[in-house]
Formats: structure tokens, C-alpha cells, sequence
């Protein structure tokens, strides 16, 4: 399946800009959270990683909504993938 190029951009925009924001340089980015867009994250990053190598965008499996924002509670992730 492919998806449009601006969804991409966005993931692309949002990863750059969690990396700038963090200081972060050539690392990984990884989101982990619901499962319920797991499916189109893991496209669009896939997507975003296969378009350049300075950064990687990860979509883990799903440990849940409150998963997610644990590990920001812990600092372990700047972003997670919350379902409501």
C-alpha cells in the first residue's frame, strides 16, 4: 500500500522537529503506544526511514495507551501514540 507524500512530510516534520527539540543528532526516534494506528504509523515510517538515513523513526508493537505515556512519564520517549 503506498500513502500519499505530504502524510510522509508530516511524519518527516514531526520527527525533525522531535529531534531538533531534543538536541538529538542522527538517532532514533522511537513512538511507542495504541495500537489502534500502528497499521499507518508503521507505513509512514518506513516511508520517512527509506527516504533518508540521517534519522530512524521506530514504531514498536503496541504496549498500549498507558504504556506509552508511561515511558513519557519516565522520560524514556518524547512521543507516544495515544487511542482514546
Amino acid at each position: 500500500m503506498q500513502y500519499p507524500k505530504h502524510a510522509a512530510k508530516a511524519l518527516a516534520a514531526i520527527a525533525l522537529a522531535l529531534l531538533a527539540a531534543s538536541g538529538a543528532r542522527a538517532e532514533n526516534v522511537t513512538i511507542p503506544g495504541s495500537g489502534n494506528n500502528e497499521f499507518v504509523l508503521g507505513a509512514l515510517a518506513r516511508a520517512f526511514n527509506a527516504s533518508q538515513g540521517a534519522h530512524t523513526v521506530v514504531i514498536p508493537p503496541s504496549n498500549g495507551t498507558a504504556g506509552g505515556l508511561r515511558a513519557m512519564e519516565e522520560r524514556t520517549t518524547a512521543i507516544a501514540r495515544v487511542g482514546r
